[in-house]
């Protein structure tokens, strides 16, 4: 008993010190560097115009990870009349290819 109670013990916190690792970020669109993200944070880019999308997808977000698109309705998508959308996806920054 005592065993299973050390047991669960470490396994609550080591899922403790995980979850505390796991930063978050914000960026507004792709006009502003990567702000306060490092690798690993969970990102979240908003005001992206829907031509600017992959881009924002291909420089800032981890392939290995689930990368999440959705419809921004904030105060700018209606001013501008444009679509405009937040990018929710794991940081990990890319150099930009070179544009010609």
């Amino acid at each position: 008993m005592l065993r299973l109670i050390g047991t669960i013990a470490s396994l609550a916190l080591f899922c403790g010190a995980a979850a505390a690792e796991e930063r978050s970020c914000e960026m507004l669109g792709t006009l502003l560097s990567n702000g306060n993200c490092q690798d690993g944070d969970i990102a979240k880019i908003a005001g992206i115009r829907a031509d600017d999308v992959p881009d924002a997808i291909q420089t800032y977000c981890d392939f290995g990870s689930q990368i999440l698109t959705l419809p921004d309705k904030g105060v700018m998508t209606q001013i501008s009349g444009q679509s405009q959308y937040v990018v929710l996806c794991k940081f990990h920054e890319r150099p930009s290819a070179p544009k010609n």
